[in-house]
C-alpha cells in the first residue's frame, strides 16, 4: 500500500483499524509523493495507493475525500482575526508561504491557483515547499508562514487556525490501483478504506 503524507495525515488510524478488522491480511505500507506513488502503481510494485487524483488514465480510481482549502496561519497572525481570505485582495501580498506539494507535478496547479491572485508565485511569497505535513505544520507553529491545507487537517491544533478562501479552492483524494494484480484482499482494502473515508470525512449535503 503507498501512501502520500497528506493521506497518512487526514486517515491516522486508518491501517490499524483495517488490520484489527482483518488481522490475517499483511499490510505493508510505504510514503512517496504522488507522482511516485503513481509510477509505483502502475509498475505493479504497488498495490494500491492513497494520493492525489492519478494522470494515468488507465488505472482504476475512486474519490475519497474532496475538501475546501483553507488558509492555515498561528493564532498570533493578524490574519486569524478575518472570517475569511479573498486571494484577490492585498490580504496576502506579503504574507510568508509554506507550500504542501506532493510531487514536482504539483507546481502547475499552484502557479494555475495564483494566476489570478496578487500573490509572487516566484519567489517573495513562497519561502518553503515540502511534501510532509509534519514539516508545514512545525513552519506554522514557528510562525514563519501560512499555507494552504485542506479544511480540518490542523483543528487539533490549538494554536493554529483555519481560514476559508473567499475563491472556494477544493482538493481531493483518490485511492487508485491497477487492476491486474488486484486480488481479494486488496478489493477488501479499497472497500474498507471507502467506508472509512466516509464515517471520517461524512460528505457535506
Amino acid at each position: 500500500i503507498g501512501v502520500s503524507a497528506l493521506s497518512y495525515y487526514l486517515f491516522p488510524d486508518l491501517f490499524s483499524s483495517f488490520h484489527q478488522k482483518w488481522p490475517e491480511v499483511d499490510l505493508n505500507t510505504y510514503n512517496f509523493g504522488a507522482s511516485e506513488l503513481e509510477r509505483y502503481v502502475a509498475s505493479g510494485a504497488l498495490h494500491v495507493a492513497v494520493s492525489a487524483r492519478p494522470s494515468d488514465l488507465s488505472l482504476h480510481r475512486r474519490p475519497l475525500l474532496s475538501g475546501q482549502l483553507y488558509l492555515w496561519t498561528h493564532r498570533s497572525n493578524p490574519l486569524a482575526q478575518k472570517g475569511s481570505i479573498d486571494l484577490s485582495s492585498a490580504d496576502l501580498a506579503h504574507e510568508p508561504l509554506a507550500i504542501y506539494r506532493e510531487s514536482s507535478l504539483d507546481e502547475e496547479d499552484f502557479d494555475a491557483m495564483l494566476r489570478d491572485t496578487v500573490l509572487n508565485a516566484d519567489a517573495h511569497n513562497v519561502i518553503f515547499c515540502s511534501n510532509q505535513v509534519e514539516n508545514i505544520r512545525n513552519c506554522l507553529l514557528e510562525r514563519r508562514a501560512s499555507t494552504f491545507l485542506i479544511k480540518g487537517i490542523f483543528d487539533q491544533e490549538e494554536e493554529l487556525v483555519g481560514i476559508p478562501i473567499v475563491q472556494g479552492l477544493t482538493t481531493e483524494l483518490y485511492i487508485y490501483w491497477d487492476g491486474v494484480s488486484c486480488d481479494e484482499s486488496v478489493l477488501e482494502f479499497i472497500r474498507y478504506t471507502e467506508e472509512y473515508a466516509r464515517r471520517r470525512y461524512p460528505p457535506v449535503s
